[in-house]
């Protein structure tokens, strides 16, 4: 029985060793979850961008049918949503949402001199299709950032930020438009 004192010790070492283990998988493995999260919200971010790019060409035909040839503001309002599309991230995002605002602001000023535009069915059903779709882009901005901020507590809390950092895990940034009037109403698409 002397002989096996040392074995004591030895397994309360080995039960911590392993149970730290475990503690750090897990926890890794949550860091890994959230990240995920935090991808597919921004994919969710970007669809909706793309859908709003898809409809920007039939804006501009409807637009120029009755408005007529003002290239700039057409050419623009193309670049700076394409622009949204193609952004590496939020802070590309933003930047490039804030010039299609602007664009877009552009257009509706062309607009609003044409009223035999309003009444067009086509031209009602891209109105109809943008709001619905700048309401989405809102939405899933706002799920971003929530997402985002849970990520980014997550990994600065203690203990997890010790896995984090050997996981390489950085915080996220949240998507925020610099123009803050351009989206403090619901989108109004007024033309």
């Amino acid at each position: 029985m002397d002989n096996l004192g040392w074995l004591i010790p030895v397994i309360i070492v080995a039960v911590i060793v392993i149970a730290l283990a475990v503690w750090f998988f897990i926890t890794r493995k949550h860091l890994q979850t959230a990240t995920a999260q935090v991808d597919a919200s921004w994919n969710d971010v970007a669809d909706q961008l793309k859908r709003r790019n898809d409809l920007i060409p039939n804006l501009v035909a409807a637009v120029r049918e009755f408005a007529g040839p003002e290239q700039q503001v057409y050419a623009e309002l193309e670049s700076a949503s394409a622009d949204a599309v193609a952004s590496s991230g939020p802070n590309d995002a933003a930047a490039a949402e804030n010039r299609f605002q602007g664009a877009l602001r552009s257009v509706f000023g062309l607009v609003s001199g044409y009223p035999q535009l309003s009444n067009q069915p086509n031209f009602l059903q891209i109105k109809a299709d943008l709001v619905q779709t700048e309401d989405k882009i809102q939405a899933a901005r706002r799920n971003y950032n929530s997402t985002v901020r849970g990520y980014n507590r997550q990994i600065s809390r203690f203990p997890n930020s010790l896995v984090a950092g050997s996981s390489r895990a950085e915080e996220r940034a949240i998507y925020e438009v610099t123009d803050r009037a351009a989206i403090s109403e619901p989108p109004r698409v007024q033309f």
